[in-house]
């Protein structure tokens, strides 16, 4: 017996109480002999003995009260037996935490590291007892609460364990014990022993770094639940620390256009996970689930990466489902990889001149024409997929320009009218990209009034003044690219690229800017000017150039690097649609379309499962529909299927693909002693073994609060004691 608040016991040296009290009355009398007393004298030894026995009586039950009111107060446990099982109230709550990560998809001989995981969970429940409760939550990304509210139905617990099914995603053992600690909280009055059960494959990553400290919260976490559980850590991972593992981490286009009949080339990497070297890797690659072709890796080294590319015409316009698979090995889950592609017209793009001369090779769009549609090539085939569009500036106020996927402003006065603000404001918001190119035509004034408006507009910085330098003078500024950007746009420009923009470009001019916080600048001038500043605007991207498009402040269109930057930039208008169609586990997918859409309802099918519904919801004011499903926590390829409403144009069905993270195929596993260290010393109970669990579960059954069957008692003895004090005349 054990008590939980063993200073109460203090109260037990109360039991004396009664027999000071006893004492004290007997040294109160004095004894006198007188003659009239002998008669009583002998009237009273008839009955002394049973006088005595009822005093004694009434003392031990008084001092007996006091001292088990004392040991209730202390909430005294005691271990189950059958004579204790009777009188006290039954009182434990196993929390059980199943790891349903990728990881324990590994292949252990006939089972996978998830079934042994499931045999262990559902051997804990069959160890319950009666009277006992249990939880059950998953542990992935995120918690998820298979059984969260505790249930005293053992069986239905165990049907729904054996219906679970590993994951994904990856885990997350801090987040997973905060919210067990917030579990254990929330039903602290249901039972008075709490068990915690984490069943693992003990993969590093879900533990997190050796040297990153607890935060707060874990650390008020595993307070709480060392205060009223105890933590029960079950390996059922594989024999060896690091098991071996290939896993496919990418697939990538060399051209974020996908055009019709253009020749694509798709680059898959496969990254050796092991300690030992993997040789002849058969890469296989798919189209629409037909095989296209086999390449193999000779050898790939322990913690290398090894490419290989396949190239393939999309001579459709339509959206098309690419893979790649390599051999199989112990973790099948990441050896395919998908890419949801979708082959179309050449991106339209609007180039708004805003200096219109005589001669062609004078107007500010030119050299963007030519680096956005360059001449053919040699096979007569289009050198690019992308299709410019010039207006005059006047053009802009009294033309549709929704269809563009980007619009170009250069060199652009001045935007007076505040409809045409709101309409390029409306289609950023909705998805598009503005392009903005400075000059010695633009009012700063106005772009700061109708464009910036204090941060709350479309410039992602506030413009200044003119600085330009007279190249007969004076040498021209160079252009200094962040040496990490964290704009995509600038993200895969190659290293000629920045080497031949950074020294053989010159710029004599530009305009002064300050960014508003958020924005972010890719690129400066020599003394530190901003020369690209880009920023989001609801679902679009806004990328101000402060210098110009044409030859008077720079000789971008003269060295060739205007071509290698549009590309990259317009390219990445592209790439948000890639991007929108190829997500990580958890991510969510979502798609504005076009205002006055009129789609009725989107299926969207998930691998292996039936098709559900996906809501629609207005994006803002314009009504733009909008589709957000964020239930992505399976792998691989998911159907979209359109249900248009009556007279509306039928619409294609698409494809959207869903990919494990590639940290997750690293399945290095920490021991216990460096579980331990994670959780800042955080004492728990570890085995391996199955047998030893039930062993421990056994031994650990719940003991037995007796603190309300001894208040009964104590309850009695008072009525007790009343009655016979009555009955005694004391």
């Amino acid at each position: 017996m054990f008590p939980l608040h063993p200073w109460m016991l203090i109260g037990t040296a109360g039991g004396a109480i009664p027999i000071i009290i006893h004492l004290l009355n007997r040294r109160r009398f004095k004894t006198v002999r007188w003659a009239a007393m002998e008669f009583l004298l002998a009237s009273l030894k008839k009955n002394y003995k049973r006088v005595r026995m009822q005093n004694l009586l009434l003392l031990l039950l008084r001092v007996l009260i006091i001292m088990l009111m004392a040991v209730a107060l202390s909430r005294p446990m005691l271990p189950q037996s059958g004579m204790f099982d009777a009188i006290a109230r039954p009182g434990r709550h196993a929390v059980i935490v199943v790891d349903k990560s990728l990881s324990t998809r590994y292949q252990q001989g006939d089972q996978t590291t998830f079934d042994r995981i499931q045999s262990v969970a559902g051997s804990i429940i069959n160890s319950l007892g009666e009277g006992d409760v249990v939880s059950v939550l998953g542990m992935s990304d995120i918690v998820e609460p298979v059984i969260e509210e505790p249930t005293s139905d053992l069986a239905q617990a165990r049907r729904i364990v054996e219906r679970m099914n590993p994951g994904w995603g990856g885990s997350d053992v801090r987040g997973t014990l905060e919210a067990v600690a917030d579990l254990l909280e929330r039903t602290a009055d249901e039972k008075p022993r709490k068990d915690v059960y984490l069943v693992t494959d003990m993969q590093a990553s879900g533990w997190g770094e050796k040297d990153q400290p607890p935060s707060d919260e874990l650390a008020a976490a595993l307070e709480k639940i060392g205060r009223s559980a105890g933590l029960f850590v079950v390996d059922k991972g594989p024999a060896v620390r690091h098991p071996e593992n290939l896993a496919v981490v990418a697939l990538e286009t060399d051209s974020n256009v996908i055009g019709v009949g253009r020749r694509v080339t798709l680059t898959a990497k496969v990254h050796n996970f092991g300690t030992a070297a993997q040789r002849q890797v058969d890469v296989n690659f798919f189209v629409d689930n037909f095989n296209q072709g086999e390449r193999r890796i000779e050898e790939i080294e322990p913690g290398e990466t090894e490419s290989v590319a396949f190239s393939y015409s999309f001579n459709e316009k339509r959206p098309y489902l690419v893979h790649v698979r390599i051999n199989d090995d112990l973790l099948p889950a990441d050896n395919v990889r998908y890419l949801a592609l979708n082959a179309g017209d050449a991106i339209p793009v609007l180039l708004i001149n805003g200096r219109v001369a005589d001669r062609p090779r004078d107007n500010e769009t030119y050299y963007l024409e030519r680096a956005l549609k360059p001449p053919r090539g040699a096979d007569e085939r289009p050198l690019s997929n992308i299709s410019p569009t010039t207006w005059d500036e006047f053009e802009l106020a009294a033309r549709d320009f929704d269809r563009f996927n980007a619009v170009v402003l250069a060199n652009v006065a001045s935007i007076s009218d505040s409809n045409t603000v709101n309409r390029i404001e409306r289609y950023v918001r909705l998805g598009g990209t503005l392009i903005v190119f400075l000059g010695d035509r633009v009012s700063v004034d106005s772009y700061n009034t109708q464009l910036f408006r204090d941060g709350d507009g479309l410039l992602p910085a506030e413009l200044g003044d003119e600085s330009v330098i007279d190249p007969e003078t004076a040498r021209g500024r160079h252009l200094i690219f962040e040496r990490d950007p964290t704009y995509p746009g600038f993200r895969t420009l190659c290293d000629v690229s920045r080497e031949i923009l950074e020294k053989f470009v010159v710029f004599t001019g530009h305009i002064k800017a300050a960014p508003v916080e958020g924005a972010t600048v890719a690129a400066r001038f020599e003394g530190g000017d901003p020369a690209v500043v880009a920023k989001s605007y609801g679902s679009g991207e806004v990328i101000l150039f402060t210098s110009s498009a044409g030859t008077a402040w720079n000789n971008l269109g003269d060295t060739g690097s205007l071509m290698m930057m549009m590309h990259e930039l317009v390219g990445q208008v592209a790439v948000g649609d890639i991007d929108r169609r190829n997500l990580i586990v958890r991510e969510p997918y979502q798609h504005i379309f076009e205002p006055g859409t009129r789609i009725e309802q989107v299926r969207i099918t998930p691998p292996g499962d039936l098709g559900r519904p996906a809501s629609l919801t207005p994006f803002d004011q314009d009504r733009a529909p909008r589709i957000v499903f964020e239930d992505t926590r399976i792998a691989g390829p998911h159907k979209l299927e359109f249900s248009m409403r009556a007279g509306a144009d039928p619409m294609a069905d698409e494809y959207f693909s869903v990919n494990p993270d590639p940290e997750q195929s690293d399945l290095r596993r920490y021991s216990m002693e460096e579980a331990r260290e994670i959780l800042d010393g955080f004492e728990f109970q570890y085995t391996t073994d199955a047998e030893e669990l039930h062993l421990r579960v056994k031994e650990s059954r719940s003991p037995r609060d007796i603190a309300q069957a001894l208040l009964f008692v104590v309850l009695g003895m008072a009525c007790l004691e009343l009655v016979l004090g009555r009955q005694f005349g004391r």
